[in-house]
């Protein structure tokens, strides 16, 4: 068996394409000519060059596969010109999907985010029959993927599309070159101060993700969400996992949430709305995202990896890639 991953470079691409070696599938990784394939290096498998807004490319690389993992997708851009996240994101997603049923392939498994679906709180978590609430947030990244997720289940509905949708959380663990969630290891690791922003997260080991999306292809459900989660915690409750996990004594900031979303305004005001910490992220960050993955843990038999583990093996990566700072 043949599995095209595209973003098989990625911090959960990377995971996916061992879990695949691990089954003794033969990853296709469709990469750009100009990816790092650091996380990549010595694994036998095949790579494809091209472009997710090439029509062509995506079809000579699905052609010869027998089922896709479409997990690449950009969630930030300097400019933060939302034409390029519909490019990506939407663009791309239609081009393999189109190309998946032009070949008639086995499976679609399309990697979205937890976003997609409203948060809850810790007593209450978010679920799959929670509805986006996302568009308040002007997020480019946020209103591109839930547009990809409803075209994807309009074609299970309308062209029999075999697709199943996975949502992770906050995905942390090895192969985070960029990095990307990771940054908030790095964060508390390389800064003297912390400053705890308001809110949490619902924190995954990337492992756990990796398992279920392979999992995920020999599924005869199709059309279906499904939330991969691990343990909520709130920020300051991570940063306290981080730093004894790490061995490292560190003053933390609580910062009042109206003084978080004010420095947010100010930011925005003062430099534009292309800057990283703008009002939009500031939003998302912001709040309580808290979710269950009991949907998952039921349908694909898996058992969230304590996020201790998931902290250990990105500290120990990141130390080896020279990412920290001592």
């Amino acid at each position: 068996m043949r599995v095209l991953v595209t973003g098989a470079a990625g911090l959960l691409g990377s995971n996916i394409v061992r879990v695949l070696l691990d089954q003794q599938v033969k990853p296709v990784c469709f990469v750009r000519k100009s990816t790092d394939l650091s996380t990549l290096k010595d694994l036998p498998c095949d790579f494809v060059f091209g472009s997710l807004e090439n029509k062509e490319e995506v079809e000579l690389a699905v052609q010869d596969c027998d089922a896709v993992i479409h997990a690449a997708s950009i969630f930030s851009h300097p400019e933060n010109s939302y034409d390029e996240f519909v490019k990506a994101n939407i663009q791309g997603t239609i081009h393999v999907v189109e190309a998946v049923l032009k070949y008639n392939l086995l499976k679609f498994v399309y990697i979205s985010t937890a976003n997609t679906l409203a948060p809850g709180t810790k007593e209450r978590p978010g679920i799959e029959l929670n509805e986006f609430d996302g568009f308040h947030l002007d997020s480019n990244y946020l209103n591109s993927k839930y547009i990809a997720e409803q075209y994807v289940l309009e074609q299970v509905e309308k062209k029999g599309l075999d697709a199943n949708i996975i949502n992770p959380t906050f995905m942390l663990g090895a192969f985070d070159s960029k990095p990307s969630s990771g940054r908030i290891i790095t964060y508390g690791f390389n800064k003297s101060l912390i400053f705890v922003p308001p809110g949490g997260k619902n924190f995954v080991y990337v492992g756990d993700v990796a398992k279920v999306a392979v999992r995920a292809l020999s599924s005869k459900i199709k059309g279906e969400k499904y939330l991969v989660t691990g343990f909520n915690y709130t920020y300051k409750e991570f940063f306290e996992l981080l730093l004894k996990q790490s061995g490292r004594k560190k003053k933390m900031v609580i910062i009042p949430k109206f003084l978080f979303y004010t420095a947010a305004y100010l930011m925005q005001f003062l430099r534009g709305k292309n800057i990283e910490f703008n009002i939009s992220n500031a939003k998302v960050l912001g709040r309580d995202n808290y979710y269950s993955g009991k949907k998952a843990i039921r349908d694909f038999n898996y058992l969230p990896t304590p996020i201790e583990l998931a902290i250990e093996e990105a500290l120990d990566w990141f130390k080896k890639n020279r990412k920290l700072s001592y």
